[in-house]
């Protein structure tokens, strides 16, 4: 079978930046005073949505104009981590050719995302993603539909490429978002990320077609012409 297009999650996916995100959410804890192990990292934090996270480290509800100032701090933490570490904040390996293949071959393309509009337009004109990619089909998390593991920014990715979910290709890194495709019924999952760092409930997850490390990997023959 052959597929029409393909929706990109971002961090973890197109950039391995979870080092990065880790180091921001460690440094906003210390100042908070706040503690979480690495097992809690990884269960508690990396793929949930901003307010999850922050209603987790607090243990109560966090109102909206909290959410926004308590997010603005740690984002910025974040994006300095991200232009003090070039090694790291880049695109991940094979990415730029096969950016370059799909949008030659004019293969519909979007990123859905659980990032906030200020770091997505960091992205943009950081990584110049408009090389690829028309920014204004990104999905990502405007407060205004539910985020992943809830099928919600997928959905909304497919209806802006005029694509049905069944027919897209979604490459992932976690498994809330691995779980979003699912529930979105996209036609192919790919999951992506250094070969370490693929955790052992990814493996276990039933829905996932393919793992890479390498976007040399995905077949180019997946896609109709």
């Amino acid at each position: 079978m052959t597929y029409k297009g393909i929706i990109f999650d971002f961090n973890g996916t197109l950039i391995w930046d979870t080092m990065l995100h880790k180091k921001a959410w460690q440094a906003f804890a210390r100042k908070a005073g706040i503690d979480f192990t690495e097992k809690q990292y990884y269960n508690d934090i990396h793929g949930r949505s901003t307010r999850d996270i922050f209603e987790i480290l607090y243990s109560r509800r966090i109102e909206d104009d909290e959410l926004a100032r308590l997010s603005y701090q740690k984002e910025d933490l974040y994006r300095k981590a991200c232009l003090d570490n070039p090694e790291i904040y880049c695109l991940a390996p094979g990415v730029e050719d096969f950016l370059d293949h799909i949008a030659e071959s004019g293969i519909p393309r979007t990123i859905a995302t659980a990032s906030e509009k200020m770091n997505v337009d960091f992205f943009v004109d950081t990584l110049m993603l408009d090389r690829w990619f028309e920014p204004e089909l990104f999905v990502y998390d405007d407060g205004s539909m539910a985020i992943k593991p809830e099928p919600d920014l997928y959905l909304k990715a497919s209806e802006r490429l005029n694509v049905q979910p069944e027919e897209l290709v979604v490459v992932e890194d976690t498994y809330f978002g691995v779980l979003s495709a699912i529930r979105a019924g996209a036609g192919y999952i790919i999951v992506t990320g250094p070969a370490e760092d693929q955790h052992e409930e990814l493996n276990n997850l039933e829905g996932i077609d393919l793992f890479i490390s390498d976007f040399a990997g995905i077949d180019r023959n997946l896609f109709s012409s």
